[in-house]
């Protein structure tokens, strides 16, 4: 039986970030990125949890993915990386070295209206763990119409050396708009 599982992908190489893309995820044959589900009201915000399936001894350290949403309906996309991936986590579970040498960090970029670019990496080879990766945040227009709207994502990651591993695409989330109370 599969476990649900969230996350964001990255691709690193030797000298470059190439930026794939974040969405849905869970447990299953090959390692699975997804976007979360989100309920707002018109002038609110919405955080959307991505999310990062993996499986048993995959060795990958770096997300990325592209989330399509409604810009009619969603504005001002920002994103945080997952608590346990910050400077807490890498202290933790750093085995000597300092708390930096084990984090991670999320940046995202809207690189055309309707489109969120996330990555989620460090300057370290420390595997990523499954479970959630990051929090993309939006602003509900004020004109937004109730209604459900889908989120969707093209994943990508990489491992220790830069290469690419295989990830696929778990099943999309949504942002449901409900009215605006009187």
């Amino acid at each position: 039986m599969a476990r649900r599982m969230y996350a964001a992908s990255l691709m690193v190489t030797f000298a470059s970030v190439v930026i794939v893309e974040v969405w849905g995820i869970g447990i299953a044959e090959a390692a699975m990125l997804r976007v979360g589900r989100a309920h707002g009201r018109p002038e609110g915000t919405v955080s959307v949890p991505v999310r990062f399936a993996r499986q048993q001894g995959e060795n990958i350290v770096g997300l990325s993915g592209d989330i399509t949403f409604d810009a009619t309906v969603l504005a001002n996309p920002r994103c945080e990386v997952a608590r346990k991936l910050g400077i807490e986590w890498g202290a933790r579970k750093g085995r000597g070295g300092s708390e930096m040498a084990r984090e991670k960090t999320a940046v995202c970029s809207e690189p055309r209206p309707g489109v969120v670019r996330i990555g989620i990496f460090g300057l370290n080879l420390v595997p990523i763990p499954a479970g959630e990766v990051a929090t993309v945040t939006f602003d509900v227009l004020p004109t937004a119409k109730p209604g459900r709207y889908p989120l969707t994502v093209s994943p990508g990651s990489a491992g220790p050396a830069g290469e690419e591993v295989g990830i696929t695409t778990g099943k999309d989330g949504f942002v449901r708009v409900r009215e605006l109370l009187p």
